[in-house]
């Protein structure tokens, strides 16, 4: 048998182009690294900072500041699509109502626990086309729109469309 042909089937961090274990971008890097070793020092009494938190403004999370106040209709929506019978209380308002069974309508035994299109909800795809419409006059299509858990879910599967596996022109990108 030969080990070395065998060997070129594994990734393993020998193999694994170097580039990637040296990327960065907005949510990592030496900034968020530095912020989240202040944080540590901070929480274990360390008063030597001319403030007492630390607050990530680099990913989006405004409710992770501790500055956002929760928005409600959001939280009502999340309710109603995951627990369907809070629907029929009059304390949801209407379009709530309406935007819960639109998007439970295209779920599997309307629950969102159930499988959906690779590409996502297509309700919500088509939102997101009339909303790029609307914006940007440009005309979209669902098929082109691909919903994904986050930048960095969409950056991973971007990258992977970007790189080969030719260990003689590997592959390299630059921002």
């Amino acid at each position: 048998m030969n080990n070395s042909a065998e060997n070129n089937k594994f990734l393993t961090l020998e193999t694994l182009n170097p580039r990637i274990l040296d990327v960065e971008y907005g949510v990592r890097g030496p900034i968020v690294m530095r912020a989240a070793e202040i944080e540590k020092q901070i929480k274990g009494g360390n008063h030597s900072f001319p403030f007492d938190r630390v607050i990530r403004a680099n990913i989006g999370d405004c409710h992770a500041s501790g500055n956002q106040v929760p928005i409600t209709y959001i939280r009502q929506f999340l309710a109603g699509c995951t627990y369907p019978p809070l629907m029929d209380s009059p304390d949801y308002p209407s379009d709530i109502k309406q935007k819960v069974e639109r998007l439970l309508s295209v779920c599997g035994g309307k629950s969102l626990g159930s499988y959906t299109e690779s590409q996502g909800f297509i309700t919500v795809r088509e939102d997101i086309v009339t909303y790029i419409q609307e914006r940007d006059g440009y005309p979209a299509n669902t098929s082109d729109i691909y919903l994904c858990n986050g930048a960095s879910d969409g950056i991973k599967t971007v990258l992977k469309l970007l790189m080969n596996n030719d260990a003689k022109k590997p592959s390299g990108i630059v921002s």
